[in-house]
């Protein structure tokens, strides 16, 4: 149990109850940026957000995406919220959203994996073990 939250407890983070302070650039890719935050429940929110939950949160400009686009970004993060619910070794996307303004964004709260990506994993190996790169991967052991 962390603050009150157990395992079965059927939280599911919301960004509207969340206040999320950006701690880090975890990652830019070609339609956005990761950063990783720090997420507390927002002032007369009744969410049970434990403090100091961490999430990533994937920021995706919309000024170059079409609506059509839009529509396929949206039902994706629908499609990754139901995979992540039946499978356990998928990472979490607990919510998505789009902030309007001068420059809008399409955002998706995911859960935050602290040891990072499996690419990345896969390349320290490599790179501290030479050829193989197999030292280190459960394959090897």
């Amino acid at each position: 149990m962390v603050d009150g939250v157990t395992a079965d407890t059927l939280w599911q983070p919301r960004l509207e109850t969340l206040q999320l302070q950006i701690i880090r650039t975890l990652g830019r890719g070609a339609f956005g940026d990761v950063l990783l935050t720090r997420a507390s429940p927002k002032r007369g929110s009744s969410s049970p957000c434990p403090a100091g939950a961490y999430f990533a949160l994937k920021r995706c400009p919309l000024a170059q995406v079409s609506e059509a686009g839009l529509e396929r970004a949206k039902a994706e993060a629908q499609l990754l919220q139901r995979l992540g619910q039946d499978h356990s070794c998928i990472l979490r996307c607990f919510d998505a959203r789009v902030v309007t303004g001068q420059d809008p964004v399409f955002e998706l709260l995911l859960e935050f994996a602290p040891l990072g990506d499996l690419s990345g994993r896969i390349s320290a190996c490599r790179d501290q073990s030479g050829a193989h790169g197999l030292e280190g991967l459960p394959e090897a052991e």
